[in-house]
């Protein structure tokens, strides 16, 4: 019996997605996690620019940054924005940043935040989530986009009272996955937590964990990235050094003299 191919999501990373031994399997939940300043969102970000750019659609919903602070840091980091459609619920966003770019991709960045100026704030997690799905469902047109981003997790759960975290991330990750979407979710984790997950079972309910880290080899600071899990890929397990240079992320496996 011949088993089935997975249809993968290249990251646009050469050896990264070597290291996925092809790409991110499609309608895979994956939480991408990491301490603060680790280059969590901007990899995210470079999963959804790298396939837009191949004509596939994404959605980023941002509850830190705005829309507009997201697409200015891309273009200090250098990536071509011109080069993809764009659209957002911030109207000055789209006023701002052209469309650009050509064919079916889009990238769609939503920035929940509105909701505060919007009058729509509230102080409770259920009803930040509901707001979300409506939005979603809003911008979702004919059909859900191929990636959707959840920027962060982490800040979700810091909006308002949660009545059971639990039931909240497991009605959450739900939602997610009957999108039938590859979902990105980004989780900020304390300084010198050894758990991937802040609430104990976010890395059981997904289906891949990305773990960057900031170590300290030989009086340097590096960013480094491993492939916690990934259902049904055989991943490389090894710890590799994330760079970014010249607008193009790169990993390399760690060398000895780095320990």
């Amino acid at each position: 019996m011949q088993i089935p191919s997975i249809e993968k999501l290249e990251t646009g990373i050469e050896k990264f997605d070597e290291a996925l031994d092809g790409g991110i399997p499609k309608n895979h939940q994956v939480l991408i996690t990491g301490t603060a300043g680790t280059m969590k969102s901007s990899l995210a970000f470079q999963i959804a620019y790298a396939n837009v750019l191949k004509n596939k659609t994404a959605m980023y919903l941002t509850l830190e940054q705005s829309a507009d602070s997201i697409l200015r840091q891309m273009e200090l980091m250098k990536f071509d924005l011109g080069k993809i459609r764009k659209n957002s619920n911030d109207k000055k966003v789209n006023k701002e940043f052209s469309s650009g770019g050509k064919g079916k991709g889009m990238l769609t960045i939503l920035d929940i935040g509105l909701f505060r100026t919007e009058g729509k704030s509230n102080n409770n997690v259920s009803n930040w989530i509901s707001e979300i799905k409506k939005l979603v469902k809003q911008y979702s047109g004919s059909g859900m986009a191929d990636i959707v981003i959840l920027d962060s997790l982490t800040a979700l759960f810091h909006l308002g009272k949660i009545k059971d975290e639990r039931e909240e991330l497991f009605q959450l990750f739900k939602w997610l996955k009957g999108l039938d979407t590859t979902s990105l979710i980004i989780n900020e984790m304390q300084q010198g937590a050894t758990s991937y997950s802040n609430y104990g079972v976010e890395s059981y309910l997904v289906d891949g964990v990305i773990h960057l880290s900031s170590k300290e080899r030989k009086f340097n600071m590096n960013r480094e990235l491993n492939i916690v899990k990934m259902r049904y890929v055989d991943h490389a397990t090894n710890v590799f050094v994330l760079k970014f240079t010249n607008g193009k992320f790169l990993i390399a496996p760690r060398k000895m003299q780095e320990e």
